[in-house]
C-alpha cells in the first residue's frame, strides 16, 4: 500500500479525496494522512515510517510550500513531493520544480490523474530505493572485502627471521582483494626452518576462506615438528573431511637443514620449484617427489626426497600466476623466462632476486590485467 502524506489548508482537497477511499482504483492501494499547515506536516513526517509521496499545496501563503522539507529534521527522510496548484502563478509553479518537485497536479483533483500521477511517481520511488539498497549494500560489502584483505595480509608473515646461514624473502600479489595464493616461513631452530608456497583453487573470497583453513592447518602441523610429506598427508585428510566441493589446493614444503646441508621436501600437486647451485651458469627444476593436490584424494601419500644444498645456493618457490601470466598477445611468461630472470639474479639479495621476477613479470604483462593471484619465495643459503 502506497502511503501519501497531503499537506493543503485548503479542506476541499480532503473532503474530495475521502470520498474515493472506497473506490477500486484507490481502495487498499492508497493510505492518505492530513496537515493542513505547517506544524502538523512536520509532525507527521516527524512520526510516520513509511511515507512514500507527498502532495503540498504550492498556491496558499498559509503553507511554506517546498521550502518546508528545509525544516524536515529527519536526514534520512526521503520522499518525492507532488506539487498541488490551480496552474495560475507559473512563477509558483517554476519555483516549486527547481526546489525539488518531481510532478505538479492541477487542481480541482480528479480521481483519474491522480491514481495515475502517484502510480508513475511511485513506480519511480521504488527503483530510487532499490538503487539506494543495492549501492548500501555494494559499499557494506566492499567495506567487508577490504576487512577481509587486510585480515588476509596480516596472515601472512611480513617480515622474515635473520637466519645463521639462511635469507628468505617472499611476497604474494592477489589477482583481486583476496586471494588463495599463501607462504610461510618458520623457524623450528637455529639449523632447522620450514617454507611453504600454496595456490589455492580460484580466486577471492572463496579460495581466501579456503586459504585461510589450509595455511591455520599447515602452520600447525609444522610447528609440531612434522616433516614436509608427514604435514600435507594430515592437511590432505582434514581438507578431504571437511568435504567442500570443487576446492582444493596445491602445495610445496620444502624443509631446510643448513647443519645437514639438505634440503628436504615433499609436493603436493604445486610446481617444481628451481634450484641456483653457486657456479653453475644455469639452475634447474627439482621435481623428484609428490602426489596430488590437497583436499581432494583422502588416502593420497606424499612421499619425501633430500636433496644437498651447498653455501650460495638459492631456491625459487612459486605460484602458477607467475609462470602462466599472459601478455597483451596471451602469451605465457613461462618456464624458460623465468628460470633466465632467475639466472641473472644469482649474486643478488634474496628480496632483490624476487623483486627482480616481478619486475620481469610486469614488463611481460603489459598493459594485461593480472588474471591470477602470484606468489614468489626466494631463499639462499649462506
Amino acid at each position: 500500500m502506497i502511503t501519501i502524506l497531503v499537506i493543503d489548508d485548503d479542506q476541499q482537497t480532503k473532503t474530495t479525496i475521502e470520498t474515493w477511499q472506497d473506490d477500486p482504483a484507490i481502495a487498499g492501494k492508497h493510505r492518505y494522512i492530513f496537515a493542513c499547515n505547517d506544524i502538523d506536516a512536520l509532525k507527521e513526517i516527524s512520526e510516520q515510517q513509511n511515507i512514500d509521496v507527498v502532495l503540498i499545496n504550492i498556491d496558499t501563503d498559509m503553507l511554506s510550500g517546498m521550502e518546508l522539507f528545509f525544516k524536515v529534521e529527519k536526514k534520512d527522510a526521503r520522499f518525492p513531493r507532488i506539487a498541488l496548484t490551480n496552474g495560475l502563478d507559473l512563477h509558483r509553479v517554476r519555483g516549486a520544480i527547481a526546489d525539488g518537485a518531481v510532478e505538479f497536479m492541477l487542481k480541482p483533483l480528479g480521481l483519474d490523474d491522480l491514481v495515475v500521477t502517484i502510480g508513475r511517481v511511485y513506480a519511480q520511488v521504488e527503483r530510487r530505493r532499490k538503487n539506494w539498497k543495492d549501492r548500501a549494500e555494494y559499499v557494506a560489502l566492499r567495506r567487508e572485502i577490504s576487512v577481509a584483505a587486510e585480515m588476509q595480509h596480516r596472515f601472512l608473515p611480513k617480515t622474515f627471521p635473520q637466519f645463521r646461514k639462511l635469507d628468505v624473502f617472499a611476497k604474494t600479489i592477489p589477482a583481486m582483494d583476496v586471494g588463495g595464493d599463501f607462504f610461510d616461513v618458520i623457524s623450528l631452530n637455529d639449523d632447522q626452518t620450514m617454507v611453504l608456497v600454496a595456490d589455492v583453487a580460484g580466486k577471492s573470497v572463496p579460495a581466501a576462506f579456503y586459504m585461510a583453513i589450509s595455511r591455520t592447518l599447515l602452520h600447525t602441523l609444522i610447528i609440531q615438528k612434522a616433516t614436509p610429506g608427514e604435514c600435507l598427508v594430515q592437511a590432505n585428510e582434514a581438507l578431504c573431511s571437511y568435504n567442500i566441493p570443487g576446492m582444493f589446493v596445491s602445495v610445496l614444503c620444502v624443509l631446510i637443514d643448513t647443519a645437514k646441508g639438505t634440503i628436504c621436501y615433499s609436493d603436493g600437486g604445486h610446481l617444481p620449484m628451481v634450484m641456483n647451485r653457486a657456479g653453475h651458469e644455469a639452475p634447474s627444476q627439482i621435481a623428484d617427489s609428490g602426489g596430488p593436490v590437497l583436499g581432494v584424494v583422502d588416502d593420497a601419500a606424499y612421499p619425501e626426497a633430500t636433496v644437498d644444498i651447498s653455501s650460495g645456493d638459492s631456491l625459487l618457490l612459486y605460484s602458477d600466476g607467475v609462470s602462466e601470466a599472459f601478455n597483451e598477445d596471451r602469451v605465457q611468461y613461462g618456464m624458460e623466462r623465468l628460470m633466465d630472470c632467475f639466472a641473472k639474479s644469482a649474486g643478488h639479495s634474496v628480496e632483490d632476486m624476487a623483486m627482480g621476477v616481478f619486475d620481469d613479470l610486469n614488463d611481460h604483462a603489459g598493459l594485461s590485467e593480472q588474471s591470477d593471484d602470484i606468489t614468489v619465495l626466494c631463499l639462499k643459503i649462506k
